[in-house]
């Protein structure tokens, strides 16, 4: 009896399909160049993006060479606006993370000594974080890291609102 169950189940799991999901939306963001997402947090009503960029055609507050560019797309994918962050120098985002009251912090790295960095960047890549709300306002920034290149990995909350990374 076993192995007839065992037959008939083998039958089953080797002509049950899977089915093919549904594209709902889709949608390109970006540049000319090459520009790559480093992450998507969930918003009210949508999806928070941070993407580098290293061009900034038809890109709001572009400052040189890469930024960290903040999307926010509604849940049909239609830009609701943009804006980047950054500097004269490279700077890339790491990881968007929803804190709730439609604010957000940016995990990125940071060479830029000037534009949206004023914390004072230590040597040549600092870690590098920035609060932002919902509507892309920058309400703060704060570099961390020594007088060498320090590369951010990652982040997470902290159960007192703050974070780690």
């Amino acid at each position: 009896m076993k192995k007839i169950l065992s037959a008939v189940m083998l039958f089953f799991a080797i002509n049950a399909s899977a089915q093919i999901p549904e594209i709902i939306w889709q949608q390109c963001y970006g540049t000319a160049t090459l520009d790559f997402t480093f992450g998507i947090a969930p918003t009210e009503n949508g999806y928070m993006l941070a993407i580098e960029v290293e061009s900034g055609e038809g890109i709001t507050n572009y400052h040189g060479l890469q930024d960290i560019w903040i999307v926010n797309i509604d849940s049909t994918g239609t830009m609701l606006w943009e804006k980047c962050f950054g500097g004269s120098s490279n700077d890339i985002p790491r990881k968007i993370i929803s804190i709730g009251n439609n604010e957000f912090y940016v995990l990125g790295g940071a060479a830029s000594t000037d534009g949206d960095v004023q914390s004072h960047n230590q040597g040549n890549g600092d870690l590098w974080v920035m609060k932002i709300n919902g509507e892309g306002d920058l309400l703060w920034e704060k570099c961390y890291g020594s007088w060498g290149t320090d590369e951010p990995r990652d982040m997470i909350l902290t159960p007192d609102g703050g974070f780690a990374m």
